[in-house]
Order: structure tokens, then sequence, then C-alpha cells
């Protein structure tokens, strides 16, 4: 599951990642099911590490994404270097994942988007619930 939330107020934006695969593999697939810009032929390198963020303990995962020198419409796009930060944790059997920073670089410029402070990111995992804790739950009230 791909779930996108937007803050109409801001710039801010969440992205959450649900499933039940490796997450390495998991968040792989999801890069290249979205193949922006012709990266068919692109290069992901990944690498993990224990991450706890407040009382949720999970694993940071990277992924850093190198795409060759290309032409697209007979224009050619320099090389490009995407590098995604992932919060992600297990509950049950499923891994939530939450980039949390981005960095990418073509023409030696590069541009970073630090999403989520480790505050923020504890408060969006502590608010996911598990079903049997929200099913009896009366919004009514």
């Amino acid at each position: 599951i791909d779930a996108h939330f937007r803050d109409g107020d801001s710039n801010k934006n969440l992205t959450l990642e649900i499933f039940k695969d490796d997450p390495v593999e998991a968040l792989s697939k999801i890069y290249e099911s979205h193949n922006r810009f012709g990266r068919s032929n692109s290069k992901i390198e990944a690498s993990k590490e224990q991450m706890n963020v407040g009382s949720v303990y999970g694993k940071s995962i990277t992924l850093k994404i190198t795409t060759p020198e290309r032409a697209i419409d007979n224009q050619i796009v320099p090389e490009s270097i995407d590098e995604g930060k992932y919060f992600v944790w297990e509950n049950d059997g499923i891994f939530y994942a939450i980039p949390y920073a981005n960095r990418y670089e073509i023409n030696g410029q590069v541009k970073q988007d630090n999403k989520f402070e480790n505050e923020e990111l504890d408060r969006i995992a502590s608010s996911l619930k598990n079903i049997d804790e929200i099913k009896d739950v009366d919004y009514l009230s």
C-alpha cells in the first residue's frame, strides 16, 4: 500500500509505504515501478542500520539510485544520483516505511530535502494503531 498525505496549508507531505516483503526489496520495487524519466538502467544500492524513533524500534534504510547519462527526446540528460532515507519498522509481520530525507544530485548541484525530524517521525509512527486497538471506537460520541 502506498498512501500519500498532504497538508493543504504547507509544503509538507507524508508518504507511508506498507508491505509484507523484505523492506529493501519492497522499497526497491516501489522505486522501479515508478520508473521515473526512463531510469530503467539505474543501479540501486541499499544500506540499513538500527534506528529508534521515540518508542518505535526500527531501521533506517538508505536507497541510493544512480542513473547513468541518457538521451530523452533527443536531449542528453546527465548522470544523476537520488538518495532516499526511510524509517522502517515492523508490527505483526507488516512493515511500515516513511521517507524522511532525500538528496538529489545532477550536474554537481545538490538538492536536499529533510522532510521530518525524529520528533515528528515519533509522533507519526506512534500514532499508527493496529486494527484491534481501534475496532470498538465510537467516533460519534
